[in-house]
């Protein structure tokens, strides 16, 4: 492209200030706008904006099909307090059951179970008690038959040695020391014959029944009572072997 010529500027129009240079219709341009009109258009988006935020707004409508959200009813508040409430009634029960629990249960148990191990080992020690009672039993038992017997061989010794001491006397025709020493045997024998008696009451109604035969018959002949007295010494010593178990 050529650049386009300078034009020339008339000496009359150069000469003329600058506001002259200027054409009328360009100068009406500035004349018609002010500075303050320039800067309305702000202030009228202020007072716009003002003016939207002092209209209230329109609720919103729902869609066509939705209903409105209802308020909850009486008997729904009533309801939720209850359950509230219960959930807070099971909280509460549950914390007392585990306080009741650890507090009181468990404890309660494990001294329950210690009490039951010393039980076991008390009645462990009472029936090994009891067993070494019953052994003790047996033995006073057998201390008591063995006290009897005793008893009772004393009691027939005394008996045989007044019914040796009555033979010896017959034998030298002495019938009042034979009757002296019957006596002392009956005596003797009358703490034998209980003892006889628990065992064999037929041997100590013939042992009795001898005895005072001979001192029956020692008035008369000496010969019936020393045989009265052979017999009774006979009956006496077959009841000592039972005494001995033999």
């Amino acid at each position: 492209m050529s650049p386009i010529p300078e034009t020339p500027m008339p000496e009359e129009q150069a000469e003329q200030p600058l506001e002259e240079q200027i054409p009328a219709e360009l100068k009406a341009v500035p004349e018609a706008v002010e500075p303050d009109e320039v800067e309305q258009p702000e202030a009228a988006e202020a007072v716009e904006g003002d003016a939207s935020e002092d209209v209230p707004t329109a609720p919103v409508e729902p869609e066509e099909g939705e209903s409105p959200p209802q308020p909850p009813s009486k008997f729904q508040l009533l309801l939720r307090k209850i359950g509230i409430w219960a959930l807070i009634t099971l909280a509460v029960f549950a914390v007392c059951g585990l306080l009741v629990y650890f507090q009181i249960y468990r404890p309660v148990k494990q001294n329950v179970a210690l009490l039951e191990g010393q039980l076991a080992d008390v009645r462990a020690e009472l029936a090994l008690s009891e067993d070494a009672l019953a052994a003790a039993e047996e033995d006073a038992a057998d201390v008591a038959a063995m006290l009897v017997v005793s008893e009772a061989r004393v009691a027939l010794y005394k008996t045989m040695n007044g019914i040796t001491a009555a033979q010896a006397a017959l034998d030298k025709k002495n019938g009042q020391d034979a009757l002296k020493a019957m006596k002392e045997a009956q005596t003797a024998m009358d703490d034998l014959l209980p003892l006889v008696r628990q065992d064999s009451p037929e041997a100590a109604d013939q042992m009795d029944t001898r005895l005072k035969a001979a001192i029956s018959s020692l008035s008369g002949d000496f010969k019936t009572t020393k045989a009265d007295l052979e017999t009774l010494t006979a009956l006496l010593m077959q009841q000592d072997k039972l005494f001995l178990g033999e």
